[in-house]
């Protein structure tokens, strides 16, 4: 699946079944941003759509914030 195919994924139309589980995959930032994204990508298989225990969520990536940063800031607020 493309970035582009992940980013048009309608969050209301696919069963949390299907969606991978952000609790469970493991973070390793590199100095590298695409190799950081690739192995986000590998685990989640979407970016863009995930879950969090039972709750679907949909990831809005604005112009300017980096993968990373998003990542680190939604791990701080939410898995400590």
């Amino acid at each position: 699946m493309t970035l582009e195919e992940m980013k048009q994924t309608d969050i209301k139309t696919i069963s949390k079944s299907e969606l991978k589980d952000i609790r469970e995959i493991t973070y390793i930032e590199t100095d590298n941003k695409e190799e950081t994204t690739n192995h986000l990508r590998k685990q989640l298989g979407n970016l863009y759509a995930h879950k969090c225990g039972n709750i679907a969520i949909y990831n809005d990536y604005t112009e300017g914030t980096s993968l990373s940063e998003i990542v680190n800031v939604y791990v701080s607020e939410h898995m400590t």
